[in-house]
């Protein structure tokens, strides 16, 4: 009896063995099937492309960077610019605008580094004031210590502004609490760099049916993030609603619109 509960022992453990080698043979076998299926195409033509686009766009940065510190007499570090911030594309356009154009009045939806900027093309011109809303405390206060360290507070002028519901030609939107009797009667020149995207579906659309009676006959609005499809949205909104501007798109990091007000049109 005891010899056949032995025996019954040793069939067991035979089993196992079969199962267990039985269970590597399969193991092995599907590596096998693994190794053989052709690996993924990897097109680096394409990764080129990609890394050849970037290696030039932070060359034109870098470009754009130098061309402002080689026109303006900049006295303390920048804030970082790119990301959130502009990028230096955008702020040499800001910068070559006010130069041409000489602006008296500037009114600008959203501050930073645009704001700094601004306030130096202005001095520079020796003429000339930036009034800068933005919705955003903090950095509001940011730009306002900004603002100070540069020794700008004589050209620009950062004002709170946080965002609340109104209606807009017909249309809900959300916009900034504008003080009315800080805004200049007559604005040469519109930056629009604010609200956020995620304020609203169309953020930025008020600004010019908001400020449209105020803009002077020959006034520039200049619009960054004109890449993305809300504002390529926007502006041709814009130019339907008010057939007296043209619009001009530059191939900046993230895009930009500049709408020039016709004075035939508008007369």
């Amino acid at each position: 009896m005891k010899q056949e509960e032995e025996k019954s022992i040793d069939e067991i453990l035979d089993e196992l063995r079969l199962i267990k080698t039985e269970l590597r043979m399969r193991s092995l076998q599907e590596k096998e099937s693994v190794c053989e299926q052709p690996p993924a195409i990897i097109d680096m033509t394409e990764i080129g492309k990609v890394i050849n686009d970037a290696e030039k766009n932070n060359f034109s940065q870098l470009e754009s960077l130098i061309n402002i510190q080689n026109v303006l007499n900049i006295r303390f570090p920048l804030p970082k610019m790119r990301n959130w911030a502009i990028s230096p594309d955008f702020a040499e356009l800001l910068l070559r605008e006010i130069l041409i154009r000489k602006p008296e009045n500037i009114v600008e939806f959203g501050s930073g580094v645009s704001t700094l900027i601004t306030g130096y093309a202005l001095q520079m011109n020796k003429q000339g004031k930036l009034t800068s809303f933005d919705h955003d405390v903090f950095y509001g206060k940011k730009t306002v210590q900004n603002l100070k360290l540069h020794g700008l507070e004589e050209f620009a002028e950062v004002i709170s502004a946080p965002i609340s519901d109104i209606t807009i030609n017909n249309r809900d939107a959300k916009w900034y609490s504008v003080d009315e009797t800080k805004v200049p009667a007559k604005i040469d020149m519109l930056v629009v760099d604010g609200p956020p995207a995620r304020t609203d579906k169309a953020a930025r659309y008020p600004a010019l049916p908001y400020l449209i009676d105020r803009l002077a006959d020959d006034a520039i609005v200049i619009m960054d993030d004109g890449i993305r499809q809300e504002e390529r949205e926007i502006c041709r909104r814009w130019l339907e609603e008010y057939p007296e501007f043209e619009s001009e798109y530059v191939e900046t990091e993230k895009g930009a619109f500049i709408l020039r007000r016709q004075t035939s049109h508008h007369a």
